[in-house]
């Protein structure tokens, strides 16, 4: 398979669940928490459903792919795969459970490798589609991204002090306060990968998340659309855990980039 062939597969599985989503999020019982983590992170019926329809679907068109998704391990396809399909089936499942129009399918399809280790280099092709607004984001590695099929470009914003942060204050370290309130403003709307495409194409100047809660399916595609579209990305794991969990900066530009390092640096010395 070539890369517009695993593009044309990664892009109808996340189609394929976001029609599902579509007609089953506002039904009974979609929705009910079934599990609730140490960290108050609700898992929902629905969670569990559309991982299982990733995998129904890849088996029945059999693709020669190991799939990593959130709630279940790492899993092979066919016996001799051939690339890793990192998939959040549904970034935002809160958002979706209150009736909060914020909320996606994220699937980054790349090497093998990255069934074991992280990588955004190793990263082929990244999918993300709004499943209220069908908005979708598409990104191929040294071809740029796209959205709804036009390209994209990061923000030129350079100056913190005019830059608007997506950021999660939940569980955040004191620096991100002292960030937030040297910048423009901020915005927290609880789905990462969404928040990151938003920084693709301007509407944000940067996502920061530094609390080392989220998981690298929150953030795969979206951060590899962020440096397709000309942003600069840096992805902080925890090597002491095995659990995926990492933190992230991602801005429109270098020079912002460095501003809002330099700034979290300082606020904590």
């Amino acid at each position: 398979m070539n890369e517009i062939e695993w593009q044309h597969v990664g892009i109808q599985m996340v189609q394929e669940i976001t029609d599902y989503l579509r007609k089953r999020v506002n039904e009974v019982g979609s929705t009910v928490i079934y599990k609730l983590e140490e960290e108050r992170n609700p898992i929902y019926a629905i969670d569990e459903e559309v991982e299982d329809l990733a995998r129904i679907f890849l088996e029945r068109e059999q693709i020669p792919a190991v799939i990593k998704s959130e709630d279940r391990p790492a899993q092979k396809i066919t016996s001799n795969p051939l690339k890793t399909f990192i998939l959040d089936p549904l970034d935002g499942s809160m958002n979706a459970a209150r009736g909060i129009q914020f909320y996606c399918v994220s699937l980054a399809i790349g090497d093998l490798s990255l069934k074991t280790r992280f990588s955004l280099e190793a990263i082929d092709i990244g999918i993300v589609q709004n499943v209220c607004s069908g908005d979708t984001f598409i990104a191929n590695k040294n071809r740029g991204a796209y959205l709804n099929n036009h390209r994209i470009n990061t923000s030129g914003t350079t100056q913190l002090s005019e830059a608007l942060i997506s950021t999660n204050l939940r569980h955040a370290p004191r620096n991100v306060l002292t960030l937030a309130n040297a910048a423009l403003s901020i915005r927290t709307n609880g789905c990462a990968a969404l928040e990151l495409c938003e920084v693709s194409h301007g509407v944000y100047d940067s996502f920061v998340d530094t609390s080392n809660n989220l998981k690298i399916y929150d953030i795969a595609a979206g951060a590899f659309i962020i440096k397709e579209a000309g942003g600069t990305v840096s992805v902080i794991q925890n090597n002491d855990r095995e659990d995926d969990q990492v933190s992230i900066i991602a801005s429109s530009n270098e020079e912002l980039h460095s501003s809002i390092i330099n700034k979290l640096n300082d606020s904590t010395e």
